[in-house]
């Protein structure tokens, strides 16, 4: 988001008490400039998968597995005990 842009619309940019508007364009500027970066964004998107705890690929595969059984309803229950 640019700092022009403004969260708020009209309205104003952020909600930040004045004090810390020069660091919060600071850290906003090295946000921009990092997410730019295609080094930076593999390594984000890496990070989600591994630290993060995001959706693996062992754990999407093993949704898969279990939304191709056929719904409860559908399989063969034991009979019930006399």
């Amino acid at each position: 988001m640019s700092q022009t842009a403004g969260r708020f619309g009209p309205y104003g940019g952020r909600y930040v008490a004045e004090t810390l508007v020069p660091a919060l364009n600071e850290l906003t500027d090295a946000w921009e400039q990092a997410w730019a970066d295609p080094t930076f964004v593999d390594e984000f998107e890496h990070c989600l998968v591994v630290e993060v705890g995001r959706p693996s690929a062992a754990v999407l595969s093993h949704a898969k597995k279990i939304l191709s059984l056929p719904p409860l309803s559908q399989r063969d229950s034991p009979e019930p005990d006399p």
